[in-house]
């Protein structure tokens, strides 16, 4: 069994590096910080472990076996990360490093990854981590990794966090193109990222700049917006797929756009067909199971 790496934070300036790795608990117990508990529909862990894996915001979760909350076995899903105690009728387990942002470089042509645990990859579209390993990057203090809805690359790295603010940085330094910045009660104050009327940051689920400087985002209902051209637009996904199935969207050098799901595939197409060029195929990265 792999052990539990302790949470550590690492901070100066206005920039915090994180790191954190994963592992399956037997026996065990992380009571508190709960945002969600439900039967499950068979008695597995695992399925309490996917369920906290594909929600973003889970950090944590703890299954318990039947007959002990209830006739079924029950799952607790938990915004931070309780301490470990031993009990029997528990399986606990901290989450999976999942991706936060996904682009492809104009300059290069390489696909960088930034993932939950502040680690970021470079690769290619299949293989996220296939030139150089996860490595360390720092965000803005008050921020976490897990906030972040959404990166873009043509020049300078463009984030988008949940709130709707963004800051400009390199892959390894989020805001390094913006300092300094003002501070109020110690916290950075950031530019919001202004959308559309009627539009809301949490309906994004893609974002990117092709290299011609052209700003598209994606909506999970199927539309989109051409920033530059202050139009609006419709756009299809596979078959089988779901818009918010999206985990990010890339334009490469060529225009061809990428789009990667949560289901460990992607896809290649337009901005209005997104798999028109390429069906759904295989991606790795360094933190699947």
């Amino acid at each position: 069994m792999k052990k539990t790496a302790m949470l550590v934070l690492l901070c100066f300036s206005l920039l915090i590096p994180v790191c954190s790795v994963a592992s399956m608990e037997r026996n065990t117990d992380r009571p508190g910080s709960d945002y969600a508990h439900f039967d499950l529909s068979q008695p597995d862990p695992q399925l309490c472990q996917q369920k906290c894996q594909d929600e973003t915001d889970c950090k944590a979760w703890t299954y318990v076996k039947p007959g002990i909350t209830g006739s079924k076995a029950h799952c607790w899903l938990k915004s931070a990360v309780p301490d470990a105690v031993p009990n029997p009728d528990c399986t606990s387990g901290i989450a999976l490093p999942h991706i936060v942002g996904i682009d492809i470089a104009c300059s290069n042509g390489n696909v960088y990854t930034w993932y939950s645990n502040g680690m970021v990859s470079i690769g290619d579209s299949d293989n996220l981590a296939h030139k150089e390993a996860p490595h360390p990057y720092t965000i803005v203090s008050g921020k976490k990794p897990t906030d972040i809805l959404g990166t873009s690359i043509k020049e300078d790295v463009l984030t988008l966090y949940k709130d709707g603010t963004y800051t400009m940085g390199t892959s390894v330094n989020l805001i390094a193109k913006m300092n300094p910045l003002p501070v109020r009660d110690g916290v950075a104050v950031l530019p919001r990222f202004e959308l559309p009327p009627g539009r809301r940051h949490k309906d994004i689920v893609g974002i990117s700049e092709n290299c011609d400087g052209e700003l598209f985002v994606w909506y999970k209902n199927g539309t989109g917006d051409d920033f530059r051209k202050h139009k609006s637009f419709s756009y299809h996904v596979p078959p089988g797929k779901q818009f918010t199935d999206i985990i990010e969207i890339g334009i490469s050098k060529s225009g061809d756009v990428f789009t990667w799901y949560k289901d460990g595939t992607v896809s290649i197409g337009t901005k209005n067909d997104l798999d028109v060029k390429r069906s759904p195929y295989q991606y790795h990265h360094p933190y699947e199971r």
